[in-house]
């Protein structure tokens, strides 16, 4: 398919998160979605060199009930500054929560909550093709934190400096997670998990729950962190030492959250099928509509 790639300003150094400014939104990400989409992971125009996304920026979508994966690609002529390239049924999966890109295999990393089972699978072949469960190969979250029902591991993200995941724990506790990946003394595979910092201790004054997890690929390697209960999005080091806080304006239940490589556009999934583009500000030349939302690169802006 053809598309438009939408284009992005980095910040500048030091730029608060209350510079981005509303892009595009829509309510209904797709009609196939009746509720419980929850988790979004960007990628780079580059990865689809042979395919017919080449060039094209695109984002990973994940449904749980029923288990779902969406491909979405970026166009600007969209209201909703995308279109839907591929819808996959997760096939043997539980309780899917969160998804990330994982660039060393060019595949899909998928994250069962209760289950803390992490799983790399393959790109489906075709766009309606489905991805089973027994064609990945999973990863057991191991120490086996204890959590409440329905309060397990929600954000999944991969940080390509170090070579591992990092995940986050929704609540009662909260956690932040580092996982790598190993191969069992069974020969079973392992996601070893360490905590890097204290999160009820660091995040607790700032974040009520964590709900998504986002890794600067842009020079800071800091931690995003989203939390659905305050409505908040935080950014800090990897030690828990906070930079920056910023109430998001728009959603009322986000569950997801990802941003392009170089932080310019950042993404919000909220349940039950809505999604929010952001646009760093510089303050200076952006075209705006009547409502006060930023113009796309190509003039489109979205709808509710």
């Amino acid at each position: 398919m053809s598309c438009t790639y939408l284009t992005s300003v980095p910040p500048a150094a030091g730029a608060p998160l209350s510079s981005y400014v509303l892009a595009y939104k829509t309510i209904d990400v797709h009609p196939s979605i009746s509720d419980n989409l929850s988790g979004l992971s960007y990628i780079p125009p580059s990865s689809f060199p042979s395919s017919s996304t080449s060039g094209c920026a695109s984002l990973l979508a994940i449904v749980n009930n029923p288990t779902m994966l969406y491909l979405l690609v970026e166009e600007a002529s969209s209201g909703s500054g995308y279109a839907v390239e591929g819808i996959h049924l997760l096939v043997g999966f539980d309780d899917t929560e969160s998804v990330a890109y994982y660039p060393p295999q060019h595949s899909v990393a998928v994250m069962e909550e209760d289950l803390k089972t992490l799983s790399i699978c393959p790109f489906p072949p075709t766009p309606s093709s489905p991805l089973n469960k027994e064609d990945c190969h999973s990863y057991e979250v191991t120490p086996h934190f204890e959590n409440v029902h329905n309060k397990g591991i929600e954000g999944l993200a991969y940080d390509e400096g170090e070579g591992c995941f990092y995940a986050v724990q929704e609540k009662r506790p909260m956690r932040v997670l580092k996982l790598s990946l190993e191969t069992g003394p069974d020969g079973g595979g392992v996601a070893r998990a360490t905590e890097p910092f204290a999160a009820e201790d660091k995040l607790g004054a700032h974040l009520g729950d964590l709900a998504a997890v986002h890794v600067d690929a842009a020079g800071s390697r800091d931690l995003l962190i989203l939390s659905e209960d305050s409505r908040t999005l935080w950014r800090g080091t990897k030690q828990g030492d906070t930079k920056d806080v910023w109430k998001v304006p728009e959603g009322t239940q986000l569950e997801g959250f990802t941003a392009d490589g170089t932080l310019g556009r950042v993404y919000f999934a909220g349940e039950p099928k809505e999604m929010f583009v952001y646009e760093y500000d510089a303050g200076a030349g952006v075209k705006r509509d009547g409502d006060g939302m930023a113009l796309g690169a190509a003039g489109a802006v979205g709808a509710a």
